[in-house]
């Protein structure tokens, strides 16, 4: 090959390759163009689909929960695969290091974990928020008086005007964002209930279906209202004195499943003769006795679990 042709041969390949180079540049742009459309496309089929679709009455409670006390921050369906992944990664390490019926109890703790510390958690704000209810119902009442009956006039100046209502005042606000953008009925209805969600007692339902009423057939609801601060007023009296007969079962269950584990651990010590490095041994370093010592943790914190949902009892009627 004589060198005098070498530039032109290497200008040939170099115009060659950019070619090739182009076309498949442009050939990948295209696929990808076509693969994010269909991906698209099948992402508003699922949306459509599962907007045409009813939702159960789990995945609305769940919704709520989430809603009210992670602030929506986890989808439902993401929250589903967190409790499915604990399940089966604490029935996995339970079943391998004890047996398979220990690491089912562990899996079955572990799984429902999330969903109890939450509950618990929204129980704690449900209680606080529930005992706004006379000064929240007075100031609905009023303002919807001085609104004359206009129900999104008289939110908004309880919003603005009343600065003791800390909790439910949040709650309110979101209302009234939701029947402000949306004309919706069935959005403004699902807001309502999430209103009602958020407190969790009966006054509060009765509360946000005036407000629905209201705002979505313009009802006169002052009867309606005067009504549920009736029937709060009298509800006053029993919840002190509901109040005082909780405070020995908290005192009870606090002090008695660590009472009993120091009760047997002070046999196991003294009177089984092992001291305290054995005892250490037996309930740490040995299966049955870390299986046992599961067992309690367990047993504490749903007794605890179960307290809390006691303790932080709502007031009602």
């Amino acid at each position: 090959m004589s060198y005098r042709n070498l530039p032109i041969i290497l200008l040939a390949s170099i115009l060659f390759i950019a070619g090739i180079t182009i076309l498949v540049v442009k050939g990948l742009t295209e696929w990808k163009q076509l693969i994010l459309a269909e991906m698209n496309s099948y992402r508003k089929r699922r949306e459509k689909k599962a907007a045409g679709k009813p939702e159960g009455r789990l995945d609305r409670s769940l919704r709520y929960l989430l809603e009210t006390a992670w602030g929506g921050r986890v989808s439902v369906g993401a929250f589903k695969s967190i409790t499915a992944l604990l399940f089966l990664l604490f029935l996995i390490i339970g079943s391998a290091i004890f047996n398979y019926s220990t690491g089912l109890v562990m899996a079955a703790a572990a799984g429902a974990a999330p969903f109890l510390l939450l509950r618990v958690k929204l129980e704690r704000e449900r209680s606080r928020a529930s005992f706004e209810a006379e000064q929240l119902v007075v100031s609905i009442l009023n303002k919807y008086r001085i609104s004359r009956f206009n129900i999104e006039e008289a939110l908004e100046a309880v919003i603005e005007d009343v600065a003791d209502l800390p909790l439910t005042r949040k709650m309110l606000f979101h209302l009234l964002i939701k029947m402000r953008t949306t004309k919706n009925m069935e959005e403004i209805r699902d807001a309502t209930r999430i209103f009602a969600y958020n407190i969790g007692t009966n006054w509060a339902k009765m509360l946000a279906n005036n407000i629905f009423q209201a705002e979505a057939k313009g009802m006169n609801v002052v009867v309606s209202l005067e009504d549920i601060l009736s029937q709060l007023r009298e509800a006053r009296v029993l919840a002190e004195e509901r109040k005082r007969s909780n405070l020995e079962s908290v005192i009870l269950v606090k002090l008695f499943c660590p009472g009993i584990y120091l009760v047997f651990s002070y046999f196991a010590i003294e009177k089984f003769d092992l001291g305290l490095t054995g005892f250490l041994y037996q309930q740490f370093m040995t299966k049955q006795g870390l299986i046992l010592f599961i067992y309690f943790l367990l047993l504490f914190f749903t007794g605890y679990l179960l307290l809390e949902l006691v303790q932080n009892k709502k007031f009602d009627f």
